[in-house]
């Protein structure tokens, strides 16, 4: 047994960190066992588990569901309840409310019994026979066999609509229509309003109803350049295709069982494929959720999933009306099941589990609930999916629920928790959830993302109305977006929330980002007016390890303009802006980013429009945030990304604050996106950022463009006159190094607004050009002599002190779990196409 208070010594010298209780874990072995005598056991069927026992250990019961009625019902008795090795299988949400709480002093515990394993799953596994299928056609080295399942709801033990599916442990993809070669298809879109994709209304609730989206949904429309002859008012439920590409014919269509992968920008839309006829196609309800940001865009890439005719070896297929043309739209009473063997496979012997609970299938959920600890538990097997109109996806995923859901909830303890083989999120505390900690856990295989904490900011938020003061530490969360890849930060998301502590957490092999900070974006005056205010402030991100994002395993990008810890965090009344950032202890900042080790992220290099994949990503209207201490290295895109959104007038400042500070940021860019970036500031805004005591290694020659065209430096003030450059942004006490032939490293920047959005002049930042004396004051070039800094040795320590501009050591190998308790396993599969990069020539 070990404490560790959770105030970081690090963390303390430049602002104390916000969770000030403490943490008691146990290490990786066995949690202590509870006396029997006052608790009620529970058991699996063939341990003897029934409901009608006294839930003893000699006559345990069988339900976590009863276990928590019986103990509901006993004033001042059992506060305990162990679980017998096993799996659970739940027919119901396991539900709590308020009546089912502990107290401070006598905390509710579900635990786990001894060493032994409990599994609570919702799932449910395949026992029938399978018959083989010599008829049906199956690519590649492939045996295909099938079982008949009854879908008759009148009948006991039906099966409800799944679409996952595990074959011995290993999630199983569904077949899809790529290109030949095997990838993505492509929108032939030809404008993201024109009138073949394009659905108009008088206002927002037309456009919405024209559009297919569902009550409760929405807003699905927003207000943009109309569709052609159309009213301002559009949404997108059509988009073109190529040739040959998709079909109206396909088996299942018009049961809306086949789907629409739409990868965007940073979200990809799941809707459901209604028709294709003629090169446009339709689907059944909206493709994206009031952004002009998503939708068809042209020349993006989408697959269709669910497509019979494309069944191959190692798939799975869920045909709800065999024999049907396709044009039925009903579903048939009995389903057929298919398994694409792969050689050596025989699914009468080997273990096949389905999600068995109707959706969205959540396997715990609690509102009200306080002073409860879940330890020792594991999780599997939710049931959510899109619905009938899609899922016109947007940030954070908010219209998918969680596997494990607390609302309004406090004191809530979970700790050495695991959940995999999850359609959804994972775990989400939401509501005005406080003082909650999730300990030595881990979360992976996760269809959307890992832990989610608060929601997108609303008109109807204040500051007792949204989560605070949370733990996630000592967790890891990996292998997230395997069904829905949407995000910026969706290993752990933290929204309109503050007080939060996300430390010693490992996130990893995902398709976005790990870790958001606030999701709020812009800001009104600095007087504090604005149509929105925010609340997210007064969170610490630190020492959590990074890594993989945009891939699994090796880097293969799917999605881009991500961060691998990115901040929305826009300032409120509880978050004054305090002037120019400053190096003395005494600056207060809104939220801190400290000690995280960041590597190895990698964008879509389809969509070299748009952002890509940035190390750390500072959005527009983030302010007074400080990132220190941070290692961030081999970034498809930017190291560093400070979005200033660009002011609207005197008493429209959008002035950020925000700190980098004694950060190492190396090979920043990669040669297949053929940029160098290492740091990117968007807007001419003053006061946007301060830049100090920071290493840039980068390698000029392997990018070809060193800092090419790398944001908005313009140094003008309102009027668009020249101005300070420091008053806009301060650079000081550097150490840039080109592991190239030279160290010139240019910066795009403009003297007045005459030069409009160009910002044509290439300023270097070691040549006549005034950065090195105006711009970064006290800057140098000294090799850092990191002592491995090559591919696959990763070894970041300095042998030079570069003391001359006061750059502090610090052992970055400290960041990530500070103990496993899980390993997590490496066969997840990818169900999306992979574009490879090859990281060992690009770095």
């Amino acid at each position: 047994m070990r404490t560790l208070w959770i105030l970081l010594t690090a963390t303390a010298a430049w602002g104390q960190s916000v969770y000030s209780g403490s943490w008691t874990g146990s290490g990786p072995g066995a949690y202590g066992v509870p006396a029997t005598n006052n608790a009620a056991i529970v058991a699996p069927s063939e341990m003897g588990g029934n409901d009608s026992h006294a839930c003893t250990l000699a006559q345990p019961c069988l339900t976590p569901q009863h276990a928590t009625a019986v103990v509901r019902g006993m004033p001042g008795g059992k506060h305990v309840v162990l679980f017998r090795g096993g799996t659970y299988p739940l027919s119901a949400t396991w539900s709590f409310d308020s009546g089912d709480s502990g107290t401070s002093s006598a905390p509710m515990l579900y635990q786990n019994y001894g060493a032994e394993i409990p599994v609570i799953t919702g799932g449910r596994q395949m026992t029938g026979t399978w018959t083989r299928d010599s008829v049906t056609a199956c690519a590649g080295s492939c045996t295909l066999w099938y079982q008949d399942i009854d879908a008759n709801p009148s009948d006991t033990g039906y099966f409800q609509d799944f679409e996952s599916l595990f074959y011995n442990g290993v999630r199983r993809p569904r077949p899809q229509a790529r290109s030949g070669s095997g990838g993505y298809l492509t929108n032939a879109c030809a404008g993201s309003n024109s009138a073949p994709i394009c659905v108009a209304g008088a206002n927002q609730a037309a456009a919405d109803s024209a559009c297919g989206c569902p009550a409760g949904a929405g807003p699905c429309s927003f207000q943009s350049t109309p569709c052609a002859g159309g009213t301002p008012w559009m949404c997108f439920n059509r988009f073109l295709y190529s040739g040959a590409d998709l079909s109206g014919t396909w088996h299942g269509i018009a049961l809306g069982d086949i789907e629409i992968l739409n990868f965007e920008i940073w979200s990809m839309g799941r809707g459901r494929l209604a028709s294709a006829s003629g090169g446009t196609a339709a689907l059944t309800g909206p493709m994206a959720l009031s952004n002009g940001n998503n939708g068809c865009l042209p020349g993006h890439a989408y697959v269709a999933e669910n497509v019979k005719e494309k069944l191959a070896a190692g798939q799975w297929y869920l045909d709800r009306c065999p024999g049907c043309a396709s044009t039925v739209s009903t579903p048939a009473a009995t389903w057929r099941l298919y398994i694409a063997a792969a050689p050596g496979e025989d699914p009468n012997v080997d273990t096949i589990v389905v999600p068995a609970m109707a959706a969205p299938g959540k396997l715990l959920s609690a509102t009200g609930l306080h002073d409860v600890i879940f330890r020792g538990l594991e999780f599997q097997a939710d049931n959510w999916m899109p619905g009938p109109y899609g899922l016109g996806d947007s940030q954070g995923m908010p219209l998918v629920p969680a596997a494990v859901s607390f609302t309004d909830s406090s004191e809530i303890k979970i700790e050495g928790v695991k959940l995999n083989h999850i359609q959804g999120w994972g775990i989400e505390f939401l509501g005005t959830s406080s003082g909650n900690e999730i300990m030595d856990s881990a979360v992976y295989d996760a269809g959307a993302g890992g832990i989610r904490i608060g929601s997108k900011a609303s008109v109807t938020d204040s500051d007792t109305s949204v989560p605070k003061n949370n733990l996630v530490m000592n967790t890891a969360v990996a292998y997230y977006g395997r069904l829905q890849p949407t995000g910026e930060g969706a290993g752990i998301w933290l929204g309109d929330t503050h007080g939060n502590t996300v430390t010693h957490n490992d996130i990893f092999n995902g398709y976005t980002g790990c870790i958001e900070m606030g999701y709020g974006l812009g800001r009104g005056a600095d007087d504090g007016s604005s149509s929105t205010q925010f609340f997210a402030y007064n969170n610490t991100v630190s020492w959590n390890r990074c890594y993989g994002q945009g891939q699994n395993g090796a880097l293969n990008g799917v999605l881009s303009d991500f961060g691998g810890i990115y901040a929305a965090s826009s300032l409120s009344a509880n978050c004054p802006t305090t002037g120019q950032p400053s190096l003395a202890p005494t600056n207060s900042y809104c939220n801190h980013i400290l000690y995280n080790v960041i590597h190895d992220l990698a964008h879509n290099y389809d969509n070299t429009a748009n952002q890509g994949a940035q190390g750390i990503y500072l959005d527009q209207g983030t302010s007074n945030v400080e990132a220190r201490f941070n290692l961030v290295y081999r970034i498809s895109h930017t190291c560093a990304f400070n979005n200033t959104p660009q002011h609207t007038g005197p008493n429209q400042y959008l002035s950020q604050w925000n700190l980098w500070d004694n950060n190492i940021f190396a090979y920043c860019g990669a040669r297949e996106s053929n940029l160098q970036r290492v740091v990117v500031r968007n807007g001419s805004n003053q006061n946007s950022l301060m830049w100090s005591h920071n290493v840039a290694y980068y390698n000029a020659v392997v990018g070809g463009y060193p800092q090419s065209s790398p944001g908005l430096w313009g140094c003008f003030d309102d009027s668009g006159n020249a101005a300070d450059c420091a008053t806009r942004f301060k650079f000081q006490s550097n150490d840039w190094w080109n592991v190239g032939t030279s160290h010139g490293l240019t910066f795009s920047t403009c003297k007045t607004s005459a030069c409009g959005g160009t910002f044509p002049g290439n300023y270097n930042l070691f040549g006549s050009e005034p950065w090195a004396s105006d711009e970064d004051q006290g800057s140098i070039s000294v090799d850092p002599q990191f002592v491995g800094p090559t591919y696959g040795n990763d070894n970041w320590h300095m042998q030079s002190s570069l003391s001359t501009i006061g750059f502090q050591a610090w052992d970055y190998t400290q960041a990530g779990r500070t103990q496993v308790r899980f390993a997590i396993p490496s066969n997840v599969p990818d169900l999306f196409p992979q574009r490879t990069i090859n990281a060992a020539a690009d770095f």
